[in-house]
């Protein structure tokens, strides 16, 4: 049984709103430069679809994808708690970030859950792009500082959404592997050695098309 949602279920309720041009931008993305959410999650469905035919090497960009989010959503917290003390460096003063009054609101309908993680990626960095505008705003930081903060992090935020573009599509699974067929040279040179553990699924993907929601929840 398979766990994505079928064709004619629509989920209405998703939705990103995005307050800075910054983040629309890097959200959006371009078709033939670096890679926005729509194009991150359509890249990471194909290597969804691999590993649902068995590609141990679709498992273990899953893997990698994941981490990457996780990892810069992490720095992305880190960075902000730290900004976020400038708005009470005034005493006497209550500073609050600045808000779009009418933001962007982009539907979300992804495949696989690897979309929404680069959803909710998108969101933190454009809160924290709304809350550099803000300290700018309010004159507690120069232009030349801001940039350079920005700049760092949104180099990161584009890496991690361009991790999938690393993978390479063979057709290789792991009995090829096992084999030793021509798809498993083609994959080694492609993308190297793959280690044990991920061939023998002792380290798996968090998400993955084949979970133990397969399996019946309710028992009577």
């Amino acid at each position: 049984m398979s766990t994505e949602p079928k064709k004619s279920t629509q989920i209405k309720s998703a939705k990103i709103l995005l307050h800075t041009s910054l983040g629309v931008k890097v959200f959006t993305g371009n078709t033939i430069g670096p890679v926005g959410v729509f194009k991150f999650a359509g890249l990471v469905h194909r290597i969804w679809q691999a590993a649902d035919a068995d590609d141990p090497y679709a498992d273990l960009f899953l893997l990698r994808i994941y981490d990457s989010i996780k990892q810069t959503r992490r720095e992305l917290q880190q960075v902000e708690n730290e900004y976020k003390k400038y708005l009470t460096s005034e005493s006497g003063v209550a500073l609050e970030p600045l808000v779009d009054e009418e933001p962007l609101s982009i539907p979300l309908h992804f495949h696989t859950p690897y979309g929404f993680m680069g959803a909710y990626l998108l969101a933190d960095f454009d809160r924290f792009i709304r809350l550099m505008i803000s300290i700018r705003h309010y004159a507690l930081m120069s232009d030349k500082e801001i940039l350079t903060v920005v700049q760092d992090l949104n180099r990161k935020v584009r890496r991690a959404l361009s991790e999938p573009l690393q993978w390479k599509s063979t057709g290789v699974t792991r009995e090829d592997i096992k084999l030793k067929t021509d798809k498993a040279d083609l994959a080694l040179a492609a993308m190297g050695r793959i280690s044990e553990a991920v061939l023998s699924k002792k380290i798996a993907p968090p998400f993955s098309p084949k979970p133990v929601l397969n399996r019946p929840l309710l028992r009577s």
